[in-house]
């Protein structure tokens, strides 16, 4: 669904149409991004990219194209981008929450 922070297309994808793994998988993005983007802008260089590229696959794994792009953009050194990575972190881990409750 265009438009959201997680293209629920690609998740589905990802996950084979399995709903509990798809459960899953957006547990462990809600319990490892925000640490990964908190631990990410208290470090620089080398570190910094690791985080990011993490980020990166994190992100592709659920959908969470904006999250990915940024951090990829983040991970190549654009480090501008930061706060609109920790914004779209933080908008996919809200929706992520809802989508989990609903």
């Amino acid at each position: 669904m265009p438009g959201l922070p997680i293209d629920l297309d690609q998740l589905h994808q990802q996950t084979g149409g399995d709903d509990a793994l798809e459960r899953e998988v957006l547990k462990l993005f809600l319990a490892h991004a925000p640490a990964d983007l908190n631990q990410l802008t208290r470090v620089d260089g080398y570190e910094r990219r690791v985080l990011a590229h993490r980020l990166v696959g994190s992100a592709l794994g659920i959908g969470a194209l904006e999250v990915a792009r940024l951090a990829a953009s983040v991970e190549a050194g654009a480090d501008a981008d930061i706060l609109a990575l920790s914004a779209a972190v933080a908008e996919a881990v809200r929706f992520i929450e809802n989508h989990l409750a609903g």
